[in-house]
């Protein structure tokens, strides 16, 4: 696992929390976000969303937000585990945009009334509100796929919260900033 960064929480990208309001408001969903800035030498380095993300985990004030949300069983306590070393990020611009249109437009998870591709307006509305802020690169984590690996073969197992509910609609999913040293790390989790 590559060493963690130290992040300082700033304000949510202008719009964003209405975008997840929205998201929340259509479904079952339950949706979170936490925005930072992050001091690093090389931005581009291909490890630093798990850099980010390890720097979250390491920081449980910033986190704790999650907690707070309808816990996923009585008595249960929140978990915030390390990330399964076979799991990957994925930067990938296009699958960040259609879960996000979906989700606005109630085209994604078990309770959407229709699970279509939102179209090319759709998507470009959330890219517009992704690049007020500049360039930037988004990553979804993807699961582990080692055949050798007994953690790879369970259902889910990149997800590293109880937050998820460990259903097929269950995204974490990271904006960079590069040039400005921002992120966003956004939690989207189906609770059917």
């Amino acid at each position: 696992m590559p060493d963690s960064i130290h992040l300082e929480r700033i304000d949510n990208l202008p719009g964003l929390h209405e975008l997840l309001q929205e998201i929340r408001s259509h479904s079952n969903f339950m949706a979170g976000s936490i925005c930072f800035t992050f001091s690093y030498v090389d931005p581009n380095d291909p490890n630093l969303p798990s850099r980010i993300i390890e720097g979250l985990r390491n920081a449980p004030q910033h986190h704790s937000f999650l907690a707070d949300q309808d816990p996923q069983s009585e008595g249960e306590q929140y978990t915030f585990d390390p990330i399964h070393r076979h799991a990957r990020w994925v930067a990938n611009n296009e699958e960040v945009l259609d879960i996000l249109a979906r989700g606005r437009l109630n085209k994604l998870g078990a309770y959407s009334t229709s699970h279509q591709e939102p179209s090319r307006q759709e998507k470009d509305r959330i890219d517009a509100l992704l690049s007020a802020k500049g360039p930037y690169k988004s990553y979804s984590l993807w699961q582990g796929d080692d055949p050798t690996c007994a953690v790879c073969s369970q259902y889910n197992n990149h997800l590293f919260s109880n937050f998820f509910y460990e259903v097929a609609w269950d995204w974490c999913i990271q904006i960079v900033w590069a040039d400005v040293q921002e992120c966003c790390i956004i939690f989207l989790t189906d609770t059917d």
